[in-house]
């Protein structure tokens, strides 16, 4: 058995004026997200060790901004540019999952970038991510995938924004994907060279939600204390749990239908599912999902997309099957599930839907959870929970 130990806000000073502002903005998921910010940080920062240094770095970006009005190019080009901030430690060996993902790094990245349109303005965000290369010797070619939270100063309003259909929200979660190559500059420096792409979205709390999608691209500096960090390579390789485990995953969702709403309405959300491992770092997924609305929030999409419906016979449940896969690293995993409604009473979307989240399990049968659940490319909802394993 796994204990696990959840910090203070007064541990962290420097972060506090950011979940503040998560709780006044949004008081309902002022402790769902909290609780998922402390697990990553309690997992990648308070592991940090002395006898492995921090490693810094920066660099300045410029984007280029996708779609996010029907009526607009693909991409627009409007001379976007930010810069980056991070930190990270090279992982040891010190867990046979280190030595598989060939002793990446772990670390945090503070964002902010410039749309350079004024209905966007510019945006801002924090986010833990994994550094890690495919390459067993040359590790100069790095892949670096971070998931996190963004502040936007500037959202829709349909008064003084209304062209901003992107973000309706302040607080947004981003997700991070780069391709960087590493270049030794002097001993202890390091240029880089990346591309990447972010994705913003708030999962439909608040509509409307178009996302923002984007790419970077920059050159930057990096401080290296160690060249050649000392590795455990003798670490035993672990035998992994190959039994059926039964899963039940309890969780919930705000969400709105359409822009201008008043207030936000309710889904719970219950899974089950069993798992099987069938890798030291893959998890195969079989289940059953249940979603449970609010009947005025059914009520209002039925309105909202003009669908003919029986105001005395409202069927307010969703149910589907589910397979998918779990891409494990430590105790933290990146689930990817797709699904098919078997019971669909209006179909707003389509039958087919995926969800894509993280979870941390706290020990060997709990887990928290965080998904964004998907049809193709519009979010459909965000809901956070907690999963007991059998």
């Amino acid at each position: 058995m796994k204990f696990f130990y959840l910090p203070t806000i007064e541990m962290f000073p420097i972060f506090e004026p950011f979940l503040r502002r998560i709780s006044k903005k949004n008081m309902k998921l002022r402790y769902p997200i909290s609780l998922l910010f402390f697990a990553l940080l309690h997992r990648f920062a308070l592991a940090q060790t002395q006898q492995q240094p921090l490693e810094y770095g920066f660099t300045p970006t410029y984007g280029a901004v996708f779609r996010y009005q029907p009526d607009e190019p693909k991409v627009q080009n409007n001379n976007a540019y930010g810069f980056e901030l991070y930190t990270a430690k090279v992982t040891t060996g010190k867990k046979y999952w280190e030595k598989i993902y060939n002793y990446p790094k772990v670390g945090f990245r503070l964002s902010y970038f410039d749309y350079q349109r004024e209905e966007l303005d510019k945006v801002i965000s924090f986010a833990p991510y994994l550094d890690f290369t495919p390459f067993k010797i040359k590790r100069n070619f790095r892949i670096i995938v971070g998931m996190g939270a963004s502040y936007s100063p500037t959202i829709y309003d349909p008064v003084d924004n209304p062209t901003n259909v992107a973000i309706s929200s302040h607080i947004s979660f981003v997700g991070e994907l780069d391709l960087q190559y590493d270049f030794w500059l002097a001993e202890k420096w390091q240029l880089t060279a990346k591309a990447g792409f972010r994705h913003h979205s708030n999962g439909r709390v608040k509509t409307p939600n178009n996302g923002i999608n984007y790419l970077v691209f920059g050159p930057g500096i990096r401080y290296v204390p160690s060249k050649k960090p000392i590795l455990n390579r003798e670490v035993e390789p672990q035998e992994f749990d190959k039994k059926i485990h039964f899963n039940l995953l309890v969780s919930g969702a705000i969400r709105q239908v359409r822009p201008e709403e008043d207030g936000s309405h309710k889904v719970g959300v219950v899974s089950a599912y069993i798992n099987k491992q069938v890798g030291r770092v893959s998890n195969l997924v079989l289940g059953f999902d249940g979603y449970f609305f609010e009947e005025k929030g059914v009520i209002e999409e039925l309105e909202f997309t003009n669908m003919p419906y029986d105001e005395n016979d409202i069927d307010t449940r969703q149910f589907g099957i589910s397979f998918g896969h779990e891409l494990l690293v430590g105790d933290l995993s990146l689930a990817v599930i797709a699904g098919y409604h078997l019971h669909l009473p209006y179909n707003f979307e389509g039958k087919f839907y995926q969800r894509v989240g993280l979870r941390y399990y706290l020990s060997d049968h709990i887990f928290i959870n965080g998904t964004i659940k998907a049809y193709v490319r519009k979010a459909d909802m965000l809901d956070l929970g907690v999963g007991f394993r059998i």
